[in-house]
C-alpha cells in the first residue's frame, strides 16, 4: 500500500486527508484502494480502446480514398 501513496500528493497532504476523514479499518482502506485501482484500470482499457478505434477509422478512411 505505501508504493501507492505518491499517487496522493505529499505527506503533508495524506497526513491532511487522514485527519478530515473518519478513522477506517485497514481492511476499509486496503478495499477503497483495490477499487480506486479497478477504476484507473478500466479508465486505462478505455483509453487504448479508443486509440485503436481512431487507428481503425483512419485506415478504413485512407482504403476508401
Amino acid at each position: 500500500m505505501a508504493r501507492n501513496l505518491h499517487r496522493y500528493g505529499s505527506v503533508q497532504d495524506i497526513r491532511a486527508t487522514l485527519k478530515l476523514s473518519p478513522l477506517k479499518t485497514i481492511e476499509e482502506c486496503d478495499y477503497e484502494l483495490e477499487q480506486e485501482q479497478r477504476r484507473q484500470n478500466r479508465s486505462t482499457v478505455i483509453e487504448i480502446i479508443e486509440v485503436q478505434k481512431r487507428a481503425i477509422i483512419r485506415k478504413k478512411g485512407a482504403k476508401n480514398e
